[in-house]
C-alpha cells in the first residue's frame, strides 16, 4: 500500500525540481503573501555615501523633457509591457452611472517637444503590412465626395495586403485636446474629459482587379452622450440644448436677381406631434432683405432713433466673418414680435421706432396666397411656448415657383428680460428646401413638409473607380449623404430629448470622366451632378462649459459650430482655407482663415510662399524694389477661365468645399485635341452646365490653338495660344482674391519663425457677369530669348476681346451690343558683364495694362462713345553690382531709378496714383559654416524716396533711410533655407 504513495511523492519531487528553476527565471507578478521575518526592531535607513570616486546622478524627476520618473506598465492580462512613460491614451466608454465616458490623454512635454505631435507604429511581413498613426495634424482623405481633411486630430490604422488596402480612422473632433491643460473637473493633469461630444469615424476599402481600381468609403460623424447607453451612429441631442419655443420659417426667391417668379406660399400650417394644428395661427411678416431693425429707443432731447442691434451672434467668433460667412443669418425676431404686439393693440412705442416699424414690416394674412419676389422675405412665426407636450414639429405649405425655405428657432432664455431682444435667443437660419430650376409659371405647385430639429449625425458613403488601360483612362464616383436630425422633445419644462422621432435629409452626387489617347491626339468626356441636397456639413449646438475655455470651442458664435467632412483647401497646404482655431500646439488662436494665406497656382517652386511674396514680408514683390523685376500682379497672368469670372481657374479660390465640381450644378463636357505637329495643337469642345436649384446656366463652345517650343537655340521658350469661345454664362461665381500685402499677427504657430509672421488674407470679389451672351477671343504670346549668353529678354503680350451680344437675358434683363478690350504687355531685359572681379547687371522692365469699353457712354445723338476704364504704365530701370571682398564676403549695390529716369508708375485714368520713386540699396553679405549649418549674415542700408504727381497725395510721399542686420541659418544644399 505504501508503494503508490512513494511513487506519487517521487513524481511530485521531480516536477518540483523542474518547476522551481523556471519560476526563478520568470518575473513574478502580484504582491507576496508571506513577508520575510525581521530580527531587530531597528529600522534600517539609507546610509552615508562618498561621491569622490562614485558617480552622482540627479533625481529621476529632473530628467528633461520628462516630468516623472519612469514606471512599469502592464497589459490587461497582467503581462509586462514596458518601463517608461504615458504618451497617449484615448478611451470611449458608454454606460449609465458614470460622470464622463470619454477621455484623451497627451503628455504636454513629450507629445509636442519629443514626438512633434505625431506617433507612428508599423510592422510588415512579406506583402502584408500595417501602420498605426496618432497625431494632431494628420491627412484624412478618402475621396473628394466623402472625406478630405488636412488637420485631422485623431488616430488612423492602415492595412495593406496583396489583394486590398484598408483604412480605419477615428477622432473626437470636438475637444480633441491640444495638450494644453484645462481647468477641473474637465481636465486632470493632461487628461481631457468629455461627457457629450462629437466623434468622427471612417473606413475605406480599396482593391485592384487588373487595371481597375475599386474603392468603397464610409464616414460617420455624430453627437453622443457618453454617460448614456443608448447611443447610436445616428447621434443624440445634447442635454443642454435650448428648447425651441418659437419657430421662424422664411420663404424667399431663390433667384432674386430676376425680380420675379419667386416663392408662392399658401395654406401654411403647423404639424405638431404628427397632427395638423390649424388653431396655432402664425404671424406673417413681409419685409425686404437688408432692412434695419426698428427696435430701440428715441432720444427725448434730439428725437433721434437709437437702434438696438440684437442680431449679432454672441461669442468671440462673431468677428470670424470668413468661417461663418453665409451661415450666420439671423431673423429680426424682436421686430416681428413687436409688430404682432402692435396689431394686437399693445403699445410698443417705448421699445421701437413705431413709424419705421409699421413702414418696414408689413403684416400679412396667412390665409391668402402670398408671393415673395426679388429681395422680398415672407416670414412665418409659430408660437409653441404654450404647448405642454412637444415631440415633433413640422410646417406644411403649398409651394410653387422658385422658392427657398429657411428655418430658425427662438429660445425663451430670460422671460424677465427687458424687451424681446433680452428675452429670446435665436439660432442661425438653416436652409432646408429649394425649388429645382427657376420655375415662374407655378407648374411645380406641390404641398411640401418642412421638418424642424437639430442635426445629430451625418453619413457619407460612396463607391469610386479608376481604370487605366491601353490609352484609356476613366475616373468616377457615386456618393450619397444622410443627415439626421431630431426635435428636442419636452413635457412642460422637462426635456425628453430621446422621445422625438428622427428625420433625415438624403442626397446624392456623382461624376464620371474619361479620356482616350490615340496617335496624334485625344478625346475626352465628362458628366456630373452635384445635387443641392447632398451634404458633407453638419451644424451642431455646443453649450458653453468651463472645460471649453482652453479649446477651439471657446466663444463660438451662437454656440454653433459647423463640421465639414470635405474642407475648403484650394492651395492644398496643411491649413484649411476657413477653420475654427485648430493649429498644432495652439488650443485656440482666435483666427478663422488659413494662417499662411491661400494662393492656389501661385507657388511654382513649392517653397510654401506665394511667388508674389517670396521674401515673406508685408509688401508684395511686384511693388517692392528690385524684386518687382521678376514678378507681376495677377492682372498680368494668363490662364483658362471656364467659369468666366475673370479669375483664371488655376488660381481661383472660393469658399466652398473642395468638391470635384461646383455644388448645385450638373452638366456634360466633350472635348478633343489634335497634335498637328510636335509644337502645334488644335483643340475644340463644348460644355453645358446648369444649376439644379439656382436656375443659372453656363454654356460654351470653344476652340484652342496652341504652340509651344522649348530650348530652340537662343530661343529658350516660345508659347502662343488663341482661345475662341461662344459663351452664355449667368452663374455668379464669387471668388476670393489674395491680398498680397499681408497683415501682421501675434500668435506663434508651427512652421514659421517667431517674429516673422505676416498673415495672408483674401478679399471676396463678386462675379461681374460680363459673359452672359458673348463671343470671346483671348490671345497670349510669351517668349524667352537669349540673343547671347549675357543678355536675357522676356516678353508677354495678352489681348482679349469680349463682344457682348444684344438681346434678352434670363430673368427679363436686356443686354445691348458692345465690346470690352483688355490688353497687357510685359517686357524685361537684363545684361550681365564683368569688369575684373566686379559684376554689373543693368535691368529694364516695362508694363502696360489697358481696359477699354468701346460703347460705354451714350451721347446726345444716341450713339455710344468709348471709355478707357483702366490705363496703367510702368517703367522700372535697375542697376545691380556685386563685388567679392573676400572668400566668403561680397558687397552688393542696387539702384532702382537712375537719376532723371526714375521708377515710374503712371495711371492715365486716375492721376492720383501716378508717382516717381528712387531706391538705393547697399549691403555686405557673408556666408560661413557653423557646426554643419550654413550661416548667412547680411548688414546693409536702404534709401527710398517717393513723390506723387498730385499735391493732394503729398502725405503719402516719403523719404526713408533704413539700416538692417540679419542672420539666417539653414542648409542651402537642399536648394533653399529651411
Amino acid at each position: 500500500m505504501k508503494k503508490p504513495t512513494i511513487h506519487i511523492c517521487g513524481v511530485l519531487l521531480v516536477l518540483l525540481w523542474a518547476i522551481v528553476p523556471s519560476l526563478a527565471e520568470t518575473p513574478r507578478l502580484g504582491i507576496p503573501e508571506i513577508l520575510p521575518s525581521q530580527d531587530f526592531l531597528w529600522r534600517q535607513l539609507p546610509q552615508y555615501n562618498n561621491y569622490a570616486f562614485q558617480g552622482y546622478s540627479n533625481y529621476p524627476d529632473h530628467t528633461f523633457p520628462y516630468a516623472d520618473r519612469p514606471r512599469a506598465f502592464y497589459d490587461s492580462f497582467g503581462d509586462p509591457l514596458i518601463t517608461g512613460y504615458d504618451l497617449y491614451d484615448w478611451t470611449e466608454r458608454r454606460t449609465l452611472g458614470q460622470e464622463y465616458g470619454s477621455s484623451i490623454f497627451k503628455d504636454r512635454n513629450q507629445w509636442s517637444t519629443v514626438f512633434d505631435f505625431l506617433v507612428v507604429g508599423r510592422d510588415s511581413y512579406n506583402d502584408w503590412g500595417y501602420s498605426a498613426i496618432v497625431g494632431d495634424g494628420l491627412i484624412a482623405r478618402f475621396t473628394p465626395l466623402t472625406l478630405s481633411q488636412v488637420d485631422f486630430n485623431g488616430a488612423r490604422f492602415d492595412l495593406a495586403t496583396p489583394y486590398a488596402r484598408l483604412t480605419f480612422l477615428g477622432s473626437r473632433i470636438e475637444r480633441p485636446h491640444f495638450y494644453i491643460e484645462s481647468v477641473s473637473p474637465w481636465a486632470i493633469e493632461n487628461t481631457h474629459f468629455a461627457d457629450d461630444s462629437t466623434i468622427l469615424l471612417g473606413t475605406r476599402l480599396e482593391t485592384d482587379i487588373g487595371a481597375l481600381r475599386l474603392g468603397l468609403n464610409g464616414v460617420n460623424m455624430h453627437v453622443y452622450q457618453s454617460t448614456q447607453d443608448n447611443n447610436s451612429l445616428k447621434g443624440s441631442l445634447r442635454p443642454k440644448l435650448p428648447s425651441m419655443d418659437q419657430i421662424v420659417v422664411r420663404f424667399t426667391d431663390d433667384s432674386p436677381h430676376d425680380g420675379r417668379g419667386g416663392a408662392l406660399v399658401q395654406e401654411a400650417q403647423l404639424i405638431l406631434n404628427g397632427e395638423a394644428r390649424p388653431d396655432i395661427v402664425p404671424t406673417v411678416i413681409r419685409h425686404f432683405e437688408g432692412v434695419d431693425t426698428q427696435v430701440g429707443t428715441i432720444s427725448r432731447l434730439t428725437g433721434q432713433f437709437n437702434p438696438t442691434i440684437y442680431t449679432n451672434p454672441r461669442g468671440y467668433y462673431q468677428i470670424a466673418t470668413l468661417y461663418y460667412r453665409g451661415r450666420n443669418d439671423m431673423p429680426l425676431f424682436a421686430d416681428y414680435l413687436y409688430r404682432a404686439d402692435h396689431e394686437a393693440g399693445i403699445d410698443v412705442s417705448k421699445n421701437t421706432n413705431l413709424e419705421g416699424l409699421l413702414a418696414t414690416f408689413k403684416l400679412e394674412s396667412p390665409e391668402e396666397i402670398l408671393h415673395a419676389d426679388g429681395n422680398e422675405h415672407l416670414v412665418f412665426v409659430f408660437d409653441l411656448s404654450q404647448e405642454p407636450y412637444v415631440e415633433s414639429v413640422a410646417v406644411e405649405a403649398a409651394l410653387a415657383n422658385d422658392y427657398q425655405v429657411e428655418v430658425a428657432t427662438l429660445n425663451l432664455n430670460n422671460p424677465r428680460g427687458r424687451g424681446y431682444p433680452n428675452q429670446y435667443v435665436s439660432t442661425f437660419y438653416r436652409t432646408v428646401l429649394r425649388a429645382e430650376g427657376n420655375v415662374q409659371d407655378g407648374s411645380n405647385l406641390a404641398r411640401r413638409r418642412i421638418n424642424v430639429g437639430e442635426n445629430t449625425s451625418l453619413f457619407t458613403y460612396s463607391a469610386d473607380m479608376h481604370l487605366a488601360l491601353a490609352g484609356l483612362e476613366i475616373n468616377g464616383e457615386y456618393a450619397r449623404s444622410a443627415r439626421y436630425s431630431r426635435f428636442p422633445a419636452r413635457m412642460d419644462e422637462t426635456a425628453l430629448y430621446d422621445r422625438g422621432p428622427r428625420f433625415s435629409e438624403k442626397g446624392s452626387a456623382w461624376y464620371i470622366n474619361a479620356v482616350r489617347w490615340f496617335k496624334g491626339g485625344r478625346l475626352g468626356a465628362e458628366a456630373f451632378a452635384m445635387n443641392p441636397d447632398f451634404h458633407t456639413e453638419m451644424r451642431t449646438f455646443v453649450p458653453f462649459e468651463i472645460g471649453l475655455t482652453e479649446t477651439t470651442l471657446a466663444g463660438l458664435a451662437n454656440n454653433t459650430i459647423f463640421w465639414d467632412l470635405v474642407q475648403d483647401n484650394e492651395d492644398g497646404d496643411r491649413y484649411p482655407d476657413k477653420r475654427v482655431g485648430n493649429l498644432q500646439g495652439q488650443p485656440n488662436d482666435r483666427e478663422d482663415e488659413d494662417i499662411d494665406g491661400v494662393f492656389p497656382g501661385q507657388d511654382d517652386d513649392n517653397d510654401g510662399l506665394p511667388d508674389t511674396n517670396r521674401n515673406f514680408n508685408d509688401v508684395p514683390d511686384y511693388v517692392e524694389p528690385f524684386l518687382m523685376y521678376y514678378v507681376e500682379s495677377n492682372d498680368f497672368f494668363y490662364g483658362l477661365d471656364r467659369n468666366n469670372n475673370d479669375d483664371p481657374d488655376v488660381r481661383e479660390d472660393d469658399l466652398d468645399p473642395d468638391y470635384p465640381y461646383d455644388a448645385d450644378q450638373r452638366g456634360i463636357h466633350l472635348f478633343g485635341q489634335l497634335d498637328l505637329t510636335p509644337q502645334w495643337s488644335l483643340g475644340a469642345g463644348r460644355y453645358d452646365i446648369e444649376q439644379i436649384a439656382g436656375g443659372g446656366r453656363n454654356k460654351s463652345t470653344y476652340a484652342l490653338v496652341n504652340y509651344r517650343r522649348e530650348e530652340l537655340g537662343r530661343l529658350q521658350r516660345l508659347f502662343f495660344e488663341n482661345h475662341l469661345r461662344r459663351v452664355k454664362d449667368d452663374i455668379a461665381d464669387e471668388f476670393s482674391a489674395l491680398v498680397e500685402r499681408p497683415k501682421r499677427i501675434d500668435t506663434d504657430f508651427r512652421g514659421l519663425v517667431a517674429g516673422n509672421k505676416p498673415s495672408f488674407t483674401n478679399n471676396l470679389r463678386a462675379d461681374p457677369l460680363l459673359y452672359r451672351n458673348s463671343y470671346v477671343n483671348d490671345t497670349y504670346l510669351e517668349s524667352w530669348l537669349n540673343p547671347w549668353s549675357t543678355l536675357q529678354m522676356v516678353h508677354k503680350i495678352r489681348l482679349r476681346f469680349n463682344w457682348q451680344q444684344a438681346g434678352p437675358l434670363p430673368g427679363g434683363l436686356i443686354q445691348r451690343d458692345k465690346r470690352l478690350d483688355f490688353f497687357t504687355w510685359v517686357s524685361r531685359a537684363d545684361y550681365t558683364w564683368h569688369w575684373h572681379r566686379l559684376q554689373i547687371q543693368p535691368q529694364f522692365k516695362v508694363l502696360l495694362l489697358r481696359l477699354v469699353d468701346q460703347a460705354a457712354d451714350r451721347q446726345l445723338d444716341g450713339r455710344y462713345a468709348r471709355r478707357t476704364v483702366r490705363s496703367e504704365f510702368s517703367v522700372i530701370p535697375i542697376l545691380r553690382c556685386t563685388l567679392p571682398l573676400m572668400q566668403r564676403s561680397q558687397l552688393q549695390l542696387g539702384i532702382q531709378g537712375l537719376g532723371p529716369l526714375p521708377y515710374r508708375v503712371e495711371d492715365r485714368v486716375n492721376a492720383r496714383n501716378s508717382f516717381d520713386q528712387h531706391t538705393l540699396y547697399l549691403n555686405v553679405n557673408n556666408r560661413s559654416k557653423y557646426f554643419g549649418y550654413d550661416l548667412r549674415t547680411i548688414v546693409g542700408l536702404q534709401r527710398e524716396v517717393k513723390t506723387f504727381d498730385e499735391e493732394s497725395r503729398e502725405s503719402d510721399a516719403f523719404d526713408a533711410l533704413t539700416f538692417f542686420a540679419r542672420v539666417l541659418i539653414g542648409f542651402t544644399e537642399y536648394g533653399r533655407f529651411l
